[in-house]
């Protein structure tokens, strides 16, 4: 009743100038990166652009941009600004105010691995995607009509093509190391790991990393290969690792990334190999065709769990997998000494979640909103 009123009102007033711009977290994923190349192309000198931010931590660093933020807690501006927003771009389904004199425009924060847990298909107004087949599966999770699916790319993958000096200059900085230690190999290999946050126990990821790091063989690969190995935990688990110190492992933090307003694509360049598990991140690290290495020692566990959307879950994941760190060990030897192992299997299953291998997923989806502005 309550959200029938507000859209009732919302319907009753005339749409200005006005892009609003909501992330989880604030200020980040598809949206920043787009609101970058529309500051960039002078977007938001024609439009109000405007961000909704969950914190007060996030306002400021809208506003240390450059940019304008209203706090979502503060209903009375919120809604002033909900019900003149011409154009509203999102990166976790749209709002329940929305009405259909405003443009949405959902971004999403990946491409669907695992099943999804929301199911907002009737609210979906223009969901973009980067391929004819990732419409499909999102259109089958979320129950939402293929004609509202636009193969436009993802904007955060347009950091993705960056050179990789810039990548290894933005990674030293955040380590506050010397740039010469990155380009000049200090490292033989720069391995990063993005595990999944596990729903199905709390400590479970914690517990995976830990193991990992205190692994006897493991720590001796990565000393006598010369690999660093950065680990980025989820925001609720990386406090337990913050005074964890290493010569080749390093503990990436989120502020060290949102404080130089960064996510991780901006040093994904940089990284020789990825190793992940259920994360989507690997579907974005085919455009670099690089080594990709699976570490899921609780597949049955997860499976059992969340649900994956692509199944079987082997045939989807084009890399060596491992259970154990030993196996582990086993898979970054293999990626370091035969990269082109997977690269037919890399190729093909990029090919089909992207339908463009450019960068500018940014610039196509400004022109198909807005024009040649």
């Amino acid at each position: 009743m309550f959200w029938a009123m507000v859209r009732f009102i919302n319907r009753l007033i005339p749409k200005g100038d006005l892009i609003l711009f909501y992330s989880i977290p604030d200020f980040a994923d598809n949206p920043f990166y787009l609101y970058k190349q529309m500051v960039k192309q002078g977007i938001c000198e024609k439009y109000e652009c405007v961000w909704i931010v969950n914190s007060l931590e996030g306002k400021k660093r809208v506003e240390s941009f450059g940019g304008t933020a209203i706090l979502r807690q503060n209903k009375v501006t919120l809604m002033k600004h909900a019900f003149r927003a011409k154009f509203i771009i999102s990166s976790h389904g749209p709002p329940l105010w929305r009405v259909p004199s405003q443009v949405g425009i959902e971004l999403y924060h990946g491409i669907p691995l695992k099943r999804l847990l929301k199911h907002f298909g009737d609210a979906i107004d223009n969901f973009v995607v980067p391929s004819e087949f990732v419409a499909i599966l999102f259109s089958s999770n979320i129950q939402a009509s293929l004609d509202k699916f636009i193969p436009l790319g993802q904007p955060r993958c347009d950091a993705l093509f960056v050179p990789k000096e810039n990548a290894l200059e933005t990674l030293a900085k955040i380590f506050n190391d010397s740039v010469e230690k990155y380009k000049y190999k200090k490292y033989k290999k720069i391995v990063m790991y993005l595990p999944t946050f596990r729903d199905y126990r709390e400590t479970a990821t914690r517990e995976i990393i830990s193991s990992l790091i205190s692994n006897s063989a493991f720590i001796g690969f990565l000393k006598n290969e010369n690999v660093l190995f950065i680990i980025k935990p989820h925001i609720r688990d990386e406090s337990f690792f913050e005074k964890y110190r290493s010569d080749n492992i390093r503990i990436l933090k989120n502020s060290e990334l949102v404080d130089r307003y960064l996510t991780i694509y901006d040093i994904l360049p940089a990284v020789d190999i990825l190793v992940t598990d259920y994360s989507s991140v690997y579907f974005d690290y085919l455009l670099l065709n690089r080594p990709i290495v699976f570490y899921i020692p609780d597949l049955e566990k997860y499976r059992e769990t969340r649900g994956f959307l692509l199944e079987p879950y082997e045939k989807w994941t084009p890399g060596d997998k491992a259970r154990t760190p030993e196996e582990l060990v086993v898979a970054l030897e293999e990626a370091i000494n035969n990269p082109r192992k997977w690269e037919r299997e890399r190729l093909w299953l990029r090919d089909v979640m992207f339908k463009y291998q450019d960068g500018k997923a940014s610039e196509r989806i400004i022109k198909y909103f807005w024009g040649d502005i």
